[in-house]
């Protein structure tokens, strides 16, 4: 019998996807998910970006992941800015972040299994409906009796907490699908695409999060976030087809687990994302309380996390370049580097255009760290553990969010904003460093 939980000697470097629809064997591949042998035809070499994004099926799911993640990202703003409102306090803020993301952490290993044992269609359906409704929820309450009726945030929390529930089921199947819309030799230029739609989502999302809610009210914002969600489900469902996948022969929820902590490789870049998803975490938390600390509106607090945004969307012109010239593992130094930067920069809390300047360069760093990551994680990871792996990558970005968001909340009204933010320049320096003697070590090795 297969062993579908592979040890690191057996998981290492290995792509089943490969083996299937490439005909590369696995010997020529590095760990890192780099070949080594140089293209022998054009049939071998992987689609540009754009040819990507204009194909039928991959096009379509690329369109309305944009949407759908800039719904999230516009839902974000518009309640930290509203819970900020209600209670002034950064720690309420930062509630408003553990509500979403504490049930992505909780219910991630059955999310994964979910989607290793049914349809990944059904299930993101399934989840984004479950989205929209407590969206438009919230919506409907301030509509018809004001905001008063949030009672003093509370609601917002359970709301929040909902949502974080259909996130929960949906990361894993988002994140799994990928491999099975593509052909092998496009997986990393899709990967990277997918990690594009986060960035323009954080360019487009929270300014217009912040506009709606400056002009139309928080009611508006959470309607039209709750109608991406639902041009989402509508593409799934009945534009694009999602190929099945056979089930999983191992169908333990833990299996995810098993694997990845067998796997050293995997283990170290779980970690890595972990650590992202803690040192993003002051865009939401924390630029409520520094645009009050400016004198600034609410507007600003759109505008810097836009700027985080359209940092990263940036980036992907040098994406390229970077990974010819350091490789791939260089590429998330490199972005641990300018993450570091970045809050460097919002430490002074000096002025508007500086805190904006700030949040660019981190956003640069982002995409460039979160690309390197997890192109390297859908590369070696076997398909039919891919959706509970895949649920782990969000247990390590999005599950250390809660913590975060608590922590840089405390810090921010305990001791000050300087602080939070030299905090996590310092986490995100220090992996940068790790990054870097890891990579000197592997390519003496």
């Amino acid at each position: 019998m297969t062993n579908p939980c592979p040890t690191e000697a057996e998981g290492a470097g290995k792509r089943p996807l490969d083996a299937k629809s490439s005909g590369t064997p696995p010997a020529s591949r590095r760990a890192d998910g780099e070949d080594d042998r140089p293209s022998t035809s054009a049939a071998t070499e992987p689609r540009s970006a754009w040819q990507l994004v204009f194909d039928r099926a991959y096009g379509p799911f690329f369109a309305s992941k944009l949407v759908t993640s800039t719904a999230i990202w516009l839902t974000n703003v518009v309640s930290a800015i509203l819970m900020y409102e209600l209670t002034r306090s950064a720690i309420m803020v930062g509630a408003v972040s553990m509500a979403q993301f504490l049930p992505q952490t909780l219910l991630a290993p059955w999310a994964g299994a979910l989607s290793d044992r049914h349809p990944r269609r059904a299930v993101l359906g399934a989840s984004k409906l479950l989205t929209s409704g407590s969206l438009l929820t919230l919506a409907a309450l301030i509509r018809f009796d004001g905001v008063e009726a949030l009672a003093g945030g509370l609601l917002i929390l359970v709301a929040t907490a909902i949502i974080g529930v259909g996130l929960a089921l949906a990361n894993p199947a988002m994140q799994a699908i990928i491999p099975s819309l593509v052909s092998a030799r496009d997986l990393p230029v899709a990967v990277a695409l997918n990690s594009t739609t986060a960035a323009i989502a954080r360019a487009v999302g929270p300014a217009l999060g912040a506009l709606l809610y400056a002009g139309l009210g928080p009611a508006a914002g959470y309607t039209v976030a709750a109608a991406g969600h639902v041009l989402f489900v509508i593409t799934v469902l009945w534009i694009i087809h999602i190929p099945s996948v056979d089930a999983a022969t191992e169908r333990s929820v833990w299996a995810g687990l098993r694997y990845a902590w067998s796997h050293r490789e995997m283990r170290a870049l779980l970690l890595g994302v972990a650590v992202i998803g803690i040192v993003v975490d002051p865009v939401i938390t924390l630029t409520p309380p520094l645009a009050d600390a400016l004198g600034a509106s609410e507007v600003l607090v759109g505008v810097m996390a836009s700027a985080f945004g359209i940092g990263s969307f940036l980036s992907i012109t040098v994406f390229a370049a970077i990974r010819r010239r350091v490789g791939i593992a260089g590429v998330g130094a490199t972005g641990f580097f300018l993450l570091a930067s970045g809050n460097a920069v919002l430490v002074v809390i000096a002025s508007p255009a500086l805190s904006v300047l700030g949040m660019f360069i981190a956003g640069t760093g982002f995409l460039l760290a979160t690309s390197s990551l997890t192109t390297r994680i859908q590369l070696i990871v076997p398909e039919q553990l891919r959706g509970r792996v895949m649920a782990l990558w969000g247990v390590a970005f999005l599950g250390t969010r809660p913590f975060a968001a608590a922590v840089n909340g405390l810090v921010a009204d305990v001791a000050s904003l300087h602080v939070g933010f030299g905090l996590t320049a310092a986490l995100a320096l220090g992996a940068a460093v790790t990054l870097v003697r890891h990579t000197a070590r592997t390519s003496t090795s």
